[in-house]
């Protein structure tokens, strides 16, 4: 999952611009991130150049990809496999595999923007129509056209597998919780550190429903008879 940690830590010789000699140097620190969160962020679909947002790919209205060369399909039996075509050559190779007549030479280029899709789309979503996914892929693959079955997302082993990572388990990403009746709890942690202290650690436990609120409510003012008012009247659980 993680691909390692990226570090960086301070020049001791550098000084900020204005810095005179009888300033005093602390300790210097440490700053760490996962470089997969970093990469995350990266892939946030808009970016800033100078003044100007350069935006991304834009998905059409179902949400089925950034163009006809690079979204998913749904095939004659109802299930949906992935097409990405990475040059020309490739599109040939589709445009051959696929048949579809009126289909241009060359691949429509990504949507950037609006959501209406391509004219190439609509001709590739009736020809897909006609045989199963299966035979698609199969047919593509032989073509030499990157295709895949669309897998249905099981999000609970999903989870599980980010969960049971054992770089993440070592990297102490995951953090541990003691849900009282629920048992013990796993969740992703602290995303980064910085040093030199330790990574922060998961609380020892997570609280039930009203659990603190006589503390929170002696902390703001209310007596015991207050506290006791509100419990009476249901407003607060005792």
């Amino acid at each position: 999952m993680d691909t390692g940690t990226a570090h960086t830590r301070p020049d001791p010789g550098f000084r900020p611009p204005g810095a005179g000699t009888a300033d005093v140097a602390g300790p210097g620190q440490s700053v760490s991130t996962s470089l997969l969160g970093s990469g995350l962020a990266l892939k946030a679909g808009a970016h800033v150049t100078g003044d100007t947002v350069a935006g991304g790919p834009v998905l059409d209205g179902e949400q089925t990809g950034y163009g006809a060369a690079y979204r998913i399909y749904q095939a004659r039996d109802g299930q949906w496999f992935a097409l990405a075509v990475p040059d020309h050559a490739a599109w040939e190779r589709l445009r051959r595999t696929a048949a579809a007549p009126g289909l241009p030479t060359s691949p429509p280029p990504l949507r950037l923007v609006g959501g209406e899709p391509q004219e190439a789309e609509i001709l590739l979503e009736e020809v897909f129509r006609t045989e199963p996914a299966g035979a698609w892929v199969r047919r593509l693959h032989a073509a030499g056209v990157p295709a895949e079955l669309v897998e249905e997302v099981d999000r609970v082993r999903l989870v599980a597998r980010v969960l049971d990572d054992p770089i993440a388990r070592q990297t102490g990403r995951i953090a541990s919780y003691d849900w009282g009746a629920r048992g013990r709890t796993e969740t992703p942690g602290c995303p980064f550190g910085i040093g030199p202290a330790a990574r922060p650690s998961g609380r020892p436990g997570i609280p039930g429903l009203g659990q603190h609120t006589a503390e929170v409510l002696e902390d703001i003012g209310f007596d015991a008879d207050a506290r006791a008012a509100l419990v009476a009247s249901g407003t607060v659980k005792g």
